[in-house]
Order: C-alpha cells, then sequence, then structure tokens
C-alpha cells in the first residue's frame, strides 16, 4: 500500500525537496551508503512491522554524534517477480540482465527508502524550526507527539512539552523516488528498459488509477473544508502531508481513505480551519 502511495503522490501538483539526512539520499544501496561511513558499526534490527523484503539497519560509531537508522528495500524481491512471471518473453540481453542482478551480494541490491537520526545531545526542536522554518505540531495516531515540516518531508518525534526533539526521519518527495528508482534501475541495466515492462509496473499502474479515482472521490467529499482543485497552496500541502503519512511503517495497512484523511486534517490545521 506504502509503495503505491509513493508512486501516487506524482498526480498532485508540488515538486519539492526533502531535507537529505546523514548524507543518504533515496534508493541508494546498502553498498555506497557503507562506503560512506566505512568504521561504523552496521547492525540488523528484526522490528516487529518488517516485511521479508525488507530490512531495517542501525549505524553508529564513534565521532558520529548521533544513531542513524535506515529501512531498506530488497530489490531481488521485484526482480524474482518479473523472473518467474515474464522471464520467457525477454530477450537474452535482457533475461542475463535479470539473473545477474539476483545474483548480486544483499549489499548491492538494498535499497534506501527512509532514514531516521537520533542524536546524541538532546537538541531543541526551536533549533530546528529557525532552520527549516515553524513546524506543525500535534498528536500521531500513536498519541505520541510529532512534528513536521511539510516543505522538507521531515518530521520529528518530540517530548510532550513541545520542546526537545527525540529522534528525526526523512522520507523523500515524489520526484526524488521516481529519479532515486530510475537511476537504480538504469545502473543495473543499461540501455535494457526491460523493467519499464515488468508486470510488476503494470500493477502499480493499475494500482495507480484506483488511487487516483479514491483522491477525486474524497476531494469532492471534503470540497465545503477546503476546494484543493481551486488552491494549489493547499494541495501541496496535502501532497507533502500524504508522503509523510504514508512513508510511516505502522501506516503500511492503513487504507486510501485514512491516508487522505489524516492528511486533510493536518492542512485544516495549518491553515487554522475548523
Amino acid at each position: 500500500m506504502r509503495k503505491l502511495l509513493l508512486l501516487a503522490m506524482i498526480t498532485f501538483c508540488s515538486i519539492t525537496h526533502a531535507e537529505i539526512l546523514a548524507d543518504i539520499n533515496f534508493y541508494e544501496s546498502l553498498r555506497m551508503v557503507q562506503k560512506r561511513y566505512p568504521n561504523a558499526r552496521f547492525e540488523n534490527v528484526n522490528a516487529a512491522w518488517l516485511k521479508p523484503e525488507e530490512r531495517f539497519i542501525k549505524i553508529s560509531g564513534a565521532g558520529l554524534g548521533k544513531v542513524i537508522r535506515v529501512k531498506f528495500d530488497d530489490l531481488r524481491s521485484i526482480k524474482k517477480n518479473v523472473l518467474l512471471k515474464d522471464f520467457e518473453q525477454f530477450s537474452e540481453a535482457s533475461k542475463e540482465t535479470i539473473i545477474k542482478i539476483n545474483r548480486l551480494p544483499e549489499s548491492d541490491v538494498l535499497a534506501v527508502k527512509w532514514v531516521r537520526v537520533t542524536y546524541d545531545a538532546v537538541i531543541p526542536l526551536s533549533r530546528f524550526n529557525l532552520k527549516y522554518g515553524k513546524s506543525i505540531c500535534g498528536n500521531n495516531q500513536d498519541m505520541e507527539r510529532e512534528c513536521v515540516w511539510p516543505k522538507y518531508a521531515l518530521s520529528a518525534q518530540v517530548t510532550d512539552d513541545d520542546k526537545s526533539v527525540l529522534f528525526l526521519t526523512s522520507v523523500f518527495t515524489a520526484s526524488e523516488q521516481d529519479s532515486g528508482i530510475r537511476s537504480m534501475f538504469e545502473f543495473y541495466q543499461g540501455q535494457d528498459n526491460i523493467f519499464s515492462l515488468s508486470k510488476t509496473i503494470e500493477d502499480q499502474v493499475a494500482g495507480l488509477k484506483t488511487w487516483q479515482a479514491a483522491i477525486s472521490a474524497f476531494l469532492a467529499k471534503v470540497i465545503t473544508d477546503v476546494d484543493y482543485r481551486k488552491d494549489a497552496g493547499k494541495m501541496a500541502d496535502l501532497d507533502r502531508f500524504v508522503t509523510i503519512v504514508a512513508n510511516k511503517p505502522e501506516n503500511a495497512n492503513r487504507s486510501m481513505e485514512w491516508f487522505l484523511q489524516e492528511s486533510h486534517k493536518l492542512v485544516l490545521q495549518t491553515h487554522g480551519i475548523k
């Protein structure tokens, strides 16, 4: 569901740039991250919410001043679907590319999905507000205090008094996700565009149509609160809030309506609309 929502953000109008935490970008491989932090400790974390095709890795070490946690997707899960479903219809060159990817070590096929940073020292929320602008704070669905900077696709879990940051999480905008996916596929397949024709992508497109229909129905439903189709600024806010909410692992199984409704609430709160 979350992968579909990340693709679906392309249907909204805003294009922004996320805050890149720890210099780690969307869909970089684990090997690239390891090269960036050659003396750090990399530990697998078996989080309860992880799916078989996902990894959650903790990065720590002397001199970092923080602990970095990164959620990775295993690209072999996508390639396996292509291999089993459509392998025989591909050219020989394409078959060789797919086989090669499936044989690569894990460090080359784990791709960054989002990044979370916990600093060693307590940092006041006010310091981040000076850098990113005033944050929007409230309780999340787990009744934890959370502040967001939609323009930067950045969120922070904070103390109950909204004074100190516990950790920061950076997700990535739709354009950055799309760029990262394309770069990763191009790296592995060279000039071969076989993956753009794969059943995996076809399924995403079909899902995107369902999502677009859900968006249209929702925009009509809340038109008395906000007419998003006539207000590009608030539509951009809705876009960013859905991106942030969709990237939270605990929201992986939420419905389309829920994502839109929760993001709409944040838009109303941002603009002081009752």
